[in-house]
């Protein structure tokens, strides 16, 4: 990967390098490591579902986190008569396409889900889920999902086995009632018999 250092789980306790940049540019940064390595796969001679799979991992999703750093900083030129422009969120897209099969789409919300997962502070259980809501909620707004064929029921089957996983990854092992009292904090066992509905997920994605 070129320019690891600009990625979260390589910034930790470090100083982070976007405080130099402005979103613009970290949003730049942070879009061309799907260009980058596609050219590398292609290099390499990778065979074509990884090559499918570094381009739709990110599909043409929103960097939301610099997008909306960068509308923040437009209200503070606003404020001081110094506005740079309007934002465009075009600007901060990565330049993928949105997954076309439920496998790429599986991929991308993994990719999506593990990568916030991590940054919670002190994850439980209730917390990931949580997170795999909006997480879920966000990619079928914003028509990620709407390529895939994947119904409503099995996308809620993969939230609920992303949660079990990494509950077990990050809480350390999963507490039982004997160990806390509220249960709304234990992951469900992913269930055995999906028998999934037949609605689909874009034609719900609004």
């Amino acid at each position: 990967m070129a320019k690891p250092e600009f990625f979260t789980e390589n910034i930790q306790h470090k100083e982070n390098p976007h405080d130099e940049l402005s979103p613009h540019m970290s949003a730049l940064v942070i879009v061309s490591h799907v260009k980058e390595g596609l050219a590398l796969a292609k290099r390499h001679k990778l065979p074509q579902p990884i090559l499918d799979a570094i381009e739709q991992h990110h599909g043409n999703g929103l960097i939301s986190f610099f997008y909306h750093k960068a509308k923040v900083q437009q209200q503070k030129d606003l404020d001081t008569a110094h506005s740079s422009g309007t934002i465009n969120d075009s600007d901060f897209r990565y330049g993928g396409a949105p997954a076309v099969s439920s496998e790429m789409a599986i991929l991308s919300l993994a990719d999506a889900s593990e990568a916030a997962a991590r940054s919670i502070e002190k994850p439980t259980p209730k917390k990931i889920g949580n997170m795999m809501d909006d997480i879920f909620a966000t990619k079928i707004r914003d028509g990620q999902m709407d390529h895939a064929s994947l119904t409503m029921a099995e996308i809620n089957i993969v939230k609920q086995s992303f949660v079990f996983s990494l509950s077990n990854m990050l809480h350390g092992r999963i507490p039982y009632p004997k160990d806390h009292e509220n249960n709304l904090d234990q992951p469900t066992e992913p269930p055995s018999d999906p028998s999934p509905q037949p609605s689909k997920a874009n034609g719900l994605a609004g």
